[in-house]
């Protein structure tokens, strides 16, 4: 069990929909005009079971600056604590599918041996070249639910990204959790980096602070993905450039109808 400290972060999202970018943006705001350490476990996966929690508490409660989490739970599936701060990001439930689709297409052997390993509950995760041929699985996402997630009706292969934003929706007007959308992000960097920083009591340092915005946007981060400790390329046919793919929005409306 990993003890809460006073002032830890932890960002949830339920899928692709911007936990890279949030992680990164605590990054570089938690550090800023600061080097970061090289070996770091900030932004730590914490409910992912490999490698076991075992192997990651001592590891986590290592870390001497401020800690940051990755989460893709719901609220009512993580330990709540009033010490830590909470943001849950959210996107367009259609931009989230289009990206899902890039993500799941580009996994590799070892992404799926790694979901299939010691510890699974339920079925594996199907193979997406053998169960979606054609290419698209929008019906099955949209209209049916993992079989072990009892009440779910959508999400397939993976979960509810509607079910889990609900859930943090519903406490919103807690002083220790904040909810920021994609789009916002994407309109408008830089007061998006100031609320987040506002929420997180961290103190703005104007002298850089506009480098700090810049580093952030998509292009810079897609251009700096292979040196992103945040990103999983292993996972992904083409690394870390492949998990790193366009950063719109819209691109449902020339696919889905």
């Amino acid at each position: 069990e990993i003890i809460h400290r006073e002032g830890d972060i932890v960002i949830s999202t339920a899928y692709k929909s911007g936990t890279t970018w949030l992680l990164t943006t605590v990054m570089e705001l938690l550090y800023q005009n600061k080097e970061k350490p090289i070996d770091t476990n900030q932004g730590t996966w914490i409910d992912l079971r490999m490698p076991p929690i075992e192997e990651q508490i001592p590891l986590i409660e290592a870390i001497k600056d401020r800690r940051m989490f990755k989460s893709h739970l719901r609220l009512d599936c993580l330990p709540y604590s009033e010490k830590v701060k909470y943001i849950c990001v959210c996107r367009d439930g259609r931009d989230v599918y289009m990206s899902l689709l890039h993500h799941y297409q580009s996994t590799n052997a070892y992404w799926y041996n790694l979901l299939s390993s010691p510890g699974l509950i339920g079925d594996k995760i199907p193979v997406y070249r053998d169960v979606y041929p054609n290419g698209c699985f929008f019906d099955d996402w949209i209209s049916k639910g993992w079989p072990s997630n009892e009440g779910e009706t959508d999400g397939y292969p993976f979960w509810s990204t509607f079910d889990h934003v609900i859930t943090w929706w519903e406490y919103r007007h807690l002083p220790n959790i904040l909810l920021v959308h994609y789009n916002d992000m994407l309109t408008d960097l830089k007061g998006s980096v100031r609320e987040v920083a506002e929420f997180l009591d961290i103190p703005i340092q104007e002298e850089g602070f506009d480098e700090l915005v810049q580093s952030l946007t998509f292009d810079s981060m897609k251009k700096n993905a292979e040196n992103n400790p945040n990103i999983p390329g292993i996972l992904f046919e083409g690394g870390n450039n492949t998990f790193m793919n366009s950063g719109g929005n819209g691109k449902w409306k020339t696919v889905l109808s």
